[in-house]
């Protein structure tokens, strides 16, 4: 399920670029005034796969009017992003929250907020797609130290991310796909690097439109949580054109 959220700001809003962190403080913010239980569950446990960990949420890029000046962005106006996650309660609550609280980015809080819920599935078995949020398709090193992104023509992009989404697909399914998963990129048009940090940490994501095929019951699940890597620090959603 998708929240749709639209802010009008009664004051502008500085943030700094990178600011996936900002946005994914204010989503866990909002969920702890809802359910704190679970959120403390969801930061700190989230779903497993042996050592890996899945948060099975995803969020959109923060999207408006503003302008840039050393590596700051100051928006006006209205802002909009969106939330996306498997757990329909927990998108329900965030809605409710919203509702009542609003939301704050920082130490600004805004009230003016309007919200909107869509179901997100689909039926076939290839889709095409255009980015919310950048892809991520990385390896770390055993000692996971130093991360290995590929871009969308390398042949590691489609791969790493059919078997993330497998990982996914047992968690939430207890069940093994077979089927594989492929992504390339849409025929005729760009792909866009997006180069930013979190935490202190470089990230490289691609965004633009692609075409996907596979399972229809794993798509429906990667429109949910989001496709390739860090999908709850922002990356990896996606809407199908």
């Amino acid at each position: 399920m998708r929240l749709n959220i639209k802010i009008k700001l009664d004051k502008s809003l500085t943030l700094p670029k990178n600011h996936h962190q900002i946005l994914q403080a204010a989503i866990y913010n909002i969920s702890r005034k809802g359910n704190p239980e679970y959120t403390k569950w969801l930061h700190d446990e989230g779903d497993h796969y042996g050592k890996r960990t899945y948060k099975m949420f995803t969020f959109s890029l923060l999207n408006g009017s503003k302008t840039e000046e050393v590596g700051m962005y100051t928006y006006k106006g209205t802002i909009k992003f969106s939330i996306a996650s498997i757990r329909s309660n927990w998108i329900k609550e965030l809605q409710r929250v919203l509702k009542k609280e609003g939301i704050t980015f920082g130490e600004k809080t805004f009230k003016d907020v309007e919200t909107s819920l869509e179901d997100v599935y689909t039926l076939q078995s290839e889709i095409v797609v255009k980015t919310l949020s950048p892809i991520i398709a990385h390896r770390t090193d055993r000692y996971r130290k130093n991360m290995q992104f590929f871009g969308p023509y390398e042949d590691e992009f489609s791969e790493l991310i059919n078997d993330n989404a497998k990982r996914k697909y047992k968690v939430i399914c207890g069940e093994e796909i077979k089927t594989d998963l492929y992504i390339v990129p849409l025929e005729g048009e760009e792909v866009e690097e997006y180069d930013t940090k979190y935490k202190q940490t470089p990230m490289i994501g691609w965004l633009g439109k692609y075409k996907i095929i596979g399972n229809p019951k794993v798509l429906t699940l990667l429109l949910n949580v989001g496709i390739g890597s860090k999908n709850a620090q922002g990356f990896g959603m996606i809407e199908e054109r």
